[in-house]
């Protein structure tokens, strides 16, 4: 079983990127900004695109990678990110819009704190050379809060 053409929506993703990044730690409080650097290549014969992520960040280096394909058996996509900020492997399920340039995903995982997380994530392909990734999460009676935005430019 092959690549089909929901891969192919994917390929807006493949190469290098560097990222301007926008973290919240705490409602209403100004956000956090950094830069990284972003790699993102196909492996498997196509069928599933891998992430490698590097920023400094805290004094030291923010390091994650992670795998996004499509499941041809469940029909969605699916995601598992993991990095240096936890033990966690964040899996996520999701979709595209009719345009295939919108991404929704969405998952539900253990939270460092005790109970569960729940995190929502949008990527909206602005262009062949910029993308936006916005990253939500709900945690125990707490509203969801945008905690992360990257916006994605392609080097050239």
């Amino acid at each position: 079983m092959g690549p089909n053409e929901f891969h192919k929506h994917l390929n807006a993703f493949e190469g290098s990127w560097k990222a301007a990044c926008k973290m919240w730690q705490k409602p209403g409080a100004p956000p956090l900004e950094y830069g990284g650097d972003m790699t993102n290549t196909w492996e498997l014969g196509g069928r599933f695109l891998k992430q490698s992520f590097k920023a400094p960040l805290f004094g030291g280096v923010f390091e994650g990678i992670g795998y996004f394909g499509y499941n041809i058996h469940a029909n969605r996509y699916e995601g598992v990110w993991m990095d240096t900020a936890s033990t966690i492997m964040q899996l996520e399920t999701g979709s595209v819009d009719a345009s295939g340039k919108v991404f929704s995903m969405s998952g539900e995982f253990p939270s460092p704190m005790g109970g569960t997380m729940k995190k929502r994530t949008v990527i909206t392909v602005r262009s062949q050379d910029e993308h936006l990734f916005e990253m939500y999460f709900t945690a125990g009676n707490f509203p969801e809060m945008k905690m992360l935005e990257a916006v994605y430019t392609r080097v050239k």
